[in-house]
């Protein structure tokens, strides 16, 4: 069975897990306090309550009707940075995360289907970004955290403007925990939290981010020329080819391995 989550605080939380290696969750104040979840059974729904702007958006501050989604790795011990990028998109559309620029600066791309992919979430965070959406549908986004040592990969599921019931869950992309220079992988659903260092109550703050390819299997046409994403576009990034493909669920490109479907608690 799939959790749908249409409001409320959640968090990707990337976090120490088994045998100390680097481990990614949906982390949910919804159904209780500080809830860790397999995201393979967890679906984001963005309905009409997201609509702004020409676009779907999850937005960076909390509004009625639409999930309040960021990322923490509080729960990493020790406290360090951490990695997390964005390695594959599928749906219909384009994909933009985001933060207003503060202090009259410009806004800070975080991940794009057109550029940005690679961000450094500084030591002990927590914090919250838009997310834009320019077409209805069904997406997954593949993510991989890493702590210099260890890496890890889990899918985001998004409904867009349809009906999160019905969010094709299969075999949407694959796990691995690696060992640096070790060939051996662990598999299968996220653990819960080793021995996690206390989470400090830190102000929201960014941190670094880079452009690089990213892999992306839609429906939609290919943004080119000039025009940016959305009417918020600060980083013109690399234009990514478009293949046209039917949904008859989300079958990755990168990975044909299953998540395993399990609840975890911190």
């Amino acid at each position: 069975d799939k959790l749908v989550i249409d409001h409320g605080h959640v968090d990707i939380a990337v976090y120490t897990g088994d045998s100390n290696k680097v481990d990614m969750a949906v982390q949910e104040d919804v159904t209780g306090s500080h809830v860790f979840r397999d995201p393979d059974t967890v679906v984001f729904a963005v309905g009409d309550a997201g609509k702004t702007n020409g676009v779907y958006r999850i937005p960076q501050t909390q509004i009625d009707g639409v999930p309040w989604m960021g990322w923490n790795n509080q729960s990493m011990n020790p406290h360090k940075p951490t990695q997390l990028s964005l390695t594959g998109v599928e749906g219909p559309g384009n994909v933009r995360v985001w933060m207003f620029g503060g202090l009259g600066g410009g806004d800070q791309e975080i991940f794009s289907t057109q550029g940005a992919a690679d961000y450094t979430i500084p030591a002990n965070t927590h914090a919250h970004a838009n997310w834009d959406f320019d077409k209805p549908g069904y997406y997954t986004l593949q993510f991989q955290a890493s702590d210099g040592n260890s890496t890890v990969t889990r899918n985001i599921h998004v409904a867009v403007g349809v009906d999160p019931q019905e969010t094709p869950m299969g075999s949407a992309g694959g796990v691995e925990n690696n060992e640096e220079k070790d060939t051996k992988s662990k598999k299968g659903g996220p653990s819960a939290p080793h021995n996690p260092a206390k989470p400090a109550n830190l102000p929201h703050s960014g941190g670094n981010h880079g452009s690089r390819g990213i892999g992306f299997v839609g429906g939609g046409n290919s943004f080119v020329g000039g025009r940016g994403f959305g009417s918020n576009n600060s980083h013109s990034g690399k234009q990514l080819p478009r293949k046209a493909k039917k949904h008859k669920g989300l079958v990755s490109k990168i990975s044909n391995k299953r998540l395993a479907k399990s609840l975890y608690r911190q």
